[in-house]
């Protein structure tokens, strides 16, 4: 598949600086995540029924099927201490975020970086309601590329949780410092 210059200026550039770090409600202190009595959401859960949802995604199909592709199928280990939580996906992607009283859960992570005038920024959102179980969650991508690769673009992924153990967390796999993009560029 031959890619516009512009696209594969911006995935190569995100293959260098899909660190993630925390943003939203911020995922470390109490005072950003207020929650006193949200219910156990830990565990490992297993990632079903991924679905692009057309109405919300406006980003190019080079992005969207990889990006679907490494959703589908995964596992999410969820470490929780009262109303912050951590979701790692085993592959070196971390979202940080809150948990509220109702089992809302809202995570996000952010990356950014350049590369040959190529200027990259992604922002991932997750957020499900992970009180029962299957559970639907949303994925949401937003990526801005400027410079030699504009393109600003939605993707929206629509995903079933299941939890398969509460509270253990399955083992994590050596991460590779970010598996969404690797699927992107066809690693």
């Amino acid at each position: 598949m031959t890619r516009p210059r512009g696209i594969s200026l911006l995935f190569a550039c995100a293959t260098f600086v899909w660190t993630f770090a925390s943003l939203g409600c911020g995922g470390g202190g109490g005072s950003s995540c207020p929650a006193k009595n949200a219910p156990d959401v830990s565990g490992t859960w297993m990632v079903d029924n991924t679905t692009i949802d057309p109405v919300h995604t406006d980003c190019p199909s080079e992005l969207n099927s990889p990006l679907l592709d490494e959703i589908e199928g995964s596992s999410f280990g969820v470490t929780q201490n009262v109303g912050s939580v951590t979701l790692d996906d085993h592959k070196g992607d971390v979202l940080k975020g809150c948990v509220a009283d109702s089992g809302d859960v809202s995570g996000s992570a952010h990356q950014s970086g350049s590369e040959q005038g190529c200027n990259v920024s992604v922002n991932v959102s997750l957020s499900g309601n992970f009180n029962s179980s299957p559970t639907n969650t949303t994925f949401r991508f937003v990526i801005h590329g400027s410079g030699a690769c504009s393109l600003s673009c939605t993707l929206t992924l629509d995903s079933r949780f299941t939890r398969m153990n509460t509270g253990v967390v399955a083992a994590a796999v050596a991460p590779s410092g970010g598996a969404y993009v690797d699927r992107i560029l066809g690693r």
